[in-house]
C-alpha cells in the first residue's frame, strides 16, 4: 500500500518532465516514455473508478423502483469501457456489454492523438456528415471532459444516436481525475438525481 500523501509513480514521472518542458509540449512528449508500469497503474485506477461510478448508479437506481421508466435507457444495463491510450491523453468509451456483466478493455494507440480516436466514435451521417467533438492545436493541453449520453444528430427530420453511451477525454496532464472512487460515486448520484425527484 502506498503511504498516505505519495504520489503515483505516473504522477511523479509527468510532474518532473513539466518542469522541464515548455507548456502545452508536455502532452505530446510524455507517452513515448511510459512504462509498463505506469500504463497498468493507470488501468487499475480507472477500472476502480468506474467500478465504483456504476455500482452507485445501480444502487441509486434500485433505491427508485417507482421512477423506474423515467431513468433514460443509457443509465441502466451492464457496460464494456473501452479505455484508449494516445498519444497526447486518453480517451474511454462507454458501450453497452452483450454479456450481461461489466467489462475493462485497455488499448494502447501510443501513436494517434486523442481527437483521431474520438472520431472513429462518431457515427457519419447519411449525408457524409459527421460533428467535430473536440479540436485542439498539436500542442495544446485540451484538459479533461465527459460527454455523459450518448451523442444524437439531426438530419432530414431524423434523429441518429450513437453506439456508445458516455465518454471520458483527459490529456496526460490530468489523469488525476480518475483517482477518486469517492468523486466517482458522487457524479453518478449527481447525474442521476434529476431523474429521481418526485413529480
Amino acid at each position: 500500500m502506498r503511504p498516505s500523501g505519495a504520489k503515483s509513480s505516473w504522477v511523479s514521472y509527468f510532474e518532473s518532465k513539466s518542469c522541464e518542458t515548455r507548456w502545452g509540449e508536455v502532452a505530446v512528449d510524455m507517452p513515448r516514455e511510459l512504462t509498463t508500469e505506469m500504463l497498468e497503474e493507470l488501468r487499475t485506477q480507472i477500472t476502480s473508478y468506474f467500478e465504483a461510478y456504476y455500482s452507485a448508479l445501480r444502487n441509486e437506481i434500485a433505491g427508485h423502483d417507482a421512477l423506474y421508466d423515467s431513468i433514460p435507457h443509457y443509465f441502466k444495463s451492464s457496460r464494456e469501457v473501452v479505455t484508449n491510450f494516445c498519444r497526447d491523453g486518453v480517451v474511454i468509451v462507454h458501450k453497452p456489454a452483450e454479456t450481461g456483466q461489466d467489462s475493462y478493455v485497455f488499448e494502447s494507440v501510443l501513436d494517434t492523438r486523442v481527437e483521431d480516436v474520438v472520431a472513429r466514435y462518431i457515427p457519419t451521417l447519411p449525408s457524409g456528415e459527421s460533428v467535430t467533438i473536440i479540436d485542439y492545436s498539436p500542442y495544446e493541453d485540451f484538459g479533461t471532459f465527459s460527454l455523459t449520453e450518448p451523442l444524437r444528430q439531426e438530419e432530414n427530420g431524423r434523429t441518429y444516436e450513437s453506439e456508445w453511451t458516455r465518454m471520458d477525454i483527459a490529456s496526460w496532464n490530468n489523469l488525476g481525475v480518475w483517482r477518486d472512487k469517492h468523486q466517482a460515486r458522487g457524479l453518478a448520484r449527481n447525474e442521476l438525481r434529476p431523474y429521481l425527484e418526485e413529480p
